[in-house]
């Protein structure tokens, strides 16, 4: 976003025409990127979920009664693979710190694009949003639900199963504003295409 807001930039502080080749080419390869970087955060999501519903199962499945179950030692790898991870959890929180930043800093689509798309505007505003959503999400999942994982007590499975949850609801928005800003991302690279 950063580089997009840059492209754009040149056309409302410099006053290059919106519809010149270089800043037209410039805007619809930031557009780009934008878009593959939101398809590729797509089956991350979705691994999320498949490992949110692997734990749910684990803990399911060592909730029976004894006499259900065959004997598993209870053991739980997940457990102590996210206390080891403290080095992530430091760079996620500093990552997610640097993002709301910038996301501050950044211009908003509708003055980003308002002179080159004005029919387009009604659309620009459901960028800004759905953006300010999933920063807020990616806060909620990275800045809050992770974090809780490092303090819950060993055995408290249904604070985990209520994590999990939560995860997996956070997620599924996730993927749910990927689709809308990608659909939309479409269209208005179509507006910047070179067509030879």
């Amino acid at each position: 976003l950063p580089g997009l807001d840059q492209a754009t930039g040149r056309m409302l502080n410099e006053h290059v025409p919106a519809g010149s080749l270089d800043c037209r080419q410039a805007t619809w390869t930031h557009l780009q990127q934008v878009k593959r970087i939101l398809e590729r955060m797509e089956p991350l999501c979705h691994l999320l979920n498949r490992a949110a519903e692997g734990i749910l199962d684990d803990l399911d499945r060592t909730s029976q009664p004894p006499e259900s179950r065959p004997f598993v030692p209870h053991k739980q790898p997940w457990y102590d693979t996210i206390i080891e991870q403290e080095q992530a959890f430091t760079t996620l929180a500093a990552s997610l710190v640097t993002w709301q930043e910038s996301q501050r800093k950044l211009t908003s689509f509708s003055s980003q694009f308002s002179q080159p798309l004005a029919a387009f505007s009604p659309s620009l505003t459901q960028f800004d949003s759905a953006f300010a959503v999933m920063l807020e999400i990616a806060g909620a999942i990275f800045g809050d639900t992770l974090l809780r994982f490092r303090t819950i007590p060993k055995q408290d499975d249904e604070v985990v199963a209520t994590l999990l949850f939560d995860l997996t609801q956070q997620s599924d928005q996730l993927l749910s504003m990927f689709h809308t800003i990608v659909e939309s991302l479409c269209l208005l690279m179509e507006t910047f295409a070179v067509i030879p």
